[in-house]
């Protein structure tokens, strides 16, 4: 039953991420590793229930009703939604950076608002989720503040893919960040070497996310690193002010 419905969810993560774009039955079968005429009962199953529906042109799946019809429902945080993408989008604007917030839920990074305001950095995300914990400044600061299960956890699905040495080691510099307050380092993504940072942000006093940030480093002298970490630090606070007046989902 759980394989079945991992399944569904499945199917219906990459219908939603591919929206507006119709996703075919061969596609989501061949992308999840199942038979066809599976795929193909789900799909019918998530049909008739409203959660998809046909696209115009009859091939393919694409958003049905329902699904919308659940996205207004859970629409009372759009407010607080709204306001964290001003701040974010301020913040990026102003760095002329890449600036994200983003939480953790189990073995998952969830991008909850994010803004590019770099074109030497092009970044695109293909799911709801990441399992990238140990390769982003973020993801090191939602593990900073993690339990120590979460951090063996997560450092057991991830720790083929990063060269942080052995989880001793790991949860040394995750503790060292903690300390800190913040991280700061370099990373070479698509063949751009960039500057790194990321911030902790609190719901009343509790960890609830992390405000990341990457810039080209070529662009990151000394002095504007130190304008840069200033700017994150008060964006990070503001979110934390922000999302402690209001209810968020953590």
């Amino acid at each position: 039953m759980t394989k079945v419905l991992t399944k569904l969810f499945d199917i219906l993560e990459a219908v939603i991420v591919r929206y507006p774009q119709p996703v075919r039955t061969g596609e989501l079968a061949k992308m999840h590793g199942i038979h066809v005429a599976t795929c193909s009962r789900i799909l019918q199953e998530l049909l008739e229930l409203g959660y998809l529906q046909k696209s115009t042109s009859g091939v393919g799946f694409v958003v049905g009703p329902r699904l919308i019809a659940l996205k207004s429902r859970v629409n009372y945080n759009s407010t607080v939604l709204q306001m964290m993408n001003e701040v974010v989008e301020r913040c990026a604007h102003q760095c002329k950076g890449r600036v994200l917030f983003s939480q953790r839920f189990g073995l998952d990074r969830y991008i909850l608002s994010f803004c590019n305001d770099c074109p030497q950095i092009k970044v695109t995300y293909a799911g709801l989720s990441h399992q990238d914990f140990l390769q982003t400044s973020s993801g090191l600061i939602l593990l900073a503040y993690a339990d120590a299960e979460s951090r063996s956890a997560i450092y057991q699905n991830e720790h083929k893919n990063s060269n942080l040495g052995t989880l001793a080691e790991v949860n040394h510099q995750l503790d060292a960040i903690r300390d800190a307050g913040y991280f700061v380092g370099k990373r070479s993504y698509h063949d751009v070497l960039q500057v790194v940072m990321a911030f902790p942000v609190f719901q009343n006093q509790v960890f609830a996310g992390a405000l990341g940030a990457s810039f080209p480093l070529q662009e990151c002298p000394e002095n504007r690193k130190k304008e840069l970490m200033e700017t994150m630090q008060a964006a990070a606070q503001e979110l934390s002010l922000l999302i402690s007046q209001h209810t968020l989902i953590c």
